[in-house]
């Protein structure tokens, strides 16, 4: 949101840092093992989902920013990440479809010569 960039003066890279950062973290949390964060970071519907619940915390965002207007743009980036930090909930159908997936992994046999 080119809006939110500007009131928190990031750069459209900064921005997607911080998105993805934030979804990294959020996988992190539930994944089982290293394995399991691979898929979840890898799956395109979580991503997506995870995009949708980000842009509702970031449109909350916006609807409050009068009340924060005064603040300087270190403290509005941590009022920014209270708001976007929110998504604790989770599509436990689509994690739970990314769990059955790692259970029945492609294996694949190596020959050594």
């Amino acid at each position: 949101m080119q809006q939110i960039n500007q009131i928190l003066q990031l750069s459209q890279a900064q921005h997607d840092l911080l998105k993805f950062d934030l979804f990294l973290a959020w996988c992190d949390q539930r994944a089982l093992n290293f394995t399991h964060l691979q898929s979840l970071l890898c799956n395109q519907k979580i991503w997506h989902w995870f995009c949708t619940q980000y842009q509702i915390q970031e449109a909350k965002f916006l609807n409050d920013i009068q009340q924060y207007k005064h603040l300087n743009t270190k403290d509005l980036i941590a009022v920014y990440d209270t708001y976007t930090t929110r998504i604790e909930y989770y599509p436990k159908a689509l994690l739970n479809q990314v769990k059955k997936q790692i259970k029945a992994p492609n294996t694949l046999s190596y020959q050594y010569n």
